[in-house]
């Protein structure tokens, strides 16, 4: 006898890939440029940054971006995420980041991605920096947890 999956199990599933797919744009935003971001924000993105806030296009956020140093070492300690329906997904925490040039920030973040044509496209994003804490000794994903994603560390080390 073959059980289906309760639906309660088919939505934590669906949670956890929605998880991976948010984070891994959340670590591009963070690390490549421009090119990512036009390809990746929606038409209109709402943004509340310590620089800049408002609603802006892919151009106009790629271009703040620049072309100068990205993030590496970006460490990520997962708040939370939702789907509050099949097109709509949100997440958010704390990250912790150095730039090439050894300078370090840390910052709350949330991000709302909206599903076009298939894709996730980046149609909000808020970031408050925080004072610099020490970063968790231990970066891990921990795989078979809840869904809920507190207190889960995602650690990206990039070159």
């Amino acid at each position: 006898m073959l059980l289906e999956p309760s639906e309660s199990m088919q939505g934590a599933t669906n949670l956890v890939t929605i998880e991976t797919e948010l984070l891994d744009l959340e670590r591009r935003f963070w690390t490549e440029g421009p090119d990512f971001y036009r390809r990746h924000v929606d038409e209109s993105c709402l943004v509340a940054l310590p620089e800049q806030t408002g609603v802006v296009g892919p151009d106009a956020l790629a271009a703040s971006v620049g072309e100068g140093p990205r993030w590496r070492d970006v460490h990520f300690d997962v708040q939370g995420v939702s789907e509050p329906c099949a097109e709509i997904a949100l997440v958010t925490y704390r990250a912790h980041a150095t730039r090439s040039d050894g300078e370090r920030y840390a910052s709350l973040v949330s991000s709302a991605y909206v599903r076009r044509d298939g894709e996730w496209k980046l149609a909000f994003h808020q970031q408050t920096p925080l004072g610099l804490e020490p970063r968790p000794s231990s970066d891990v994903e921990v795989a078979g947890r809840e869904p809920t994603g507190v207190g889960t560390h995602l650690g990206i080390d990039t070159p």
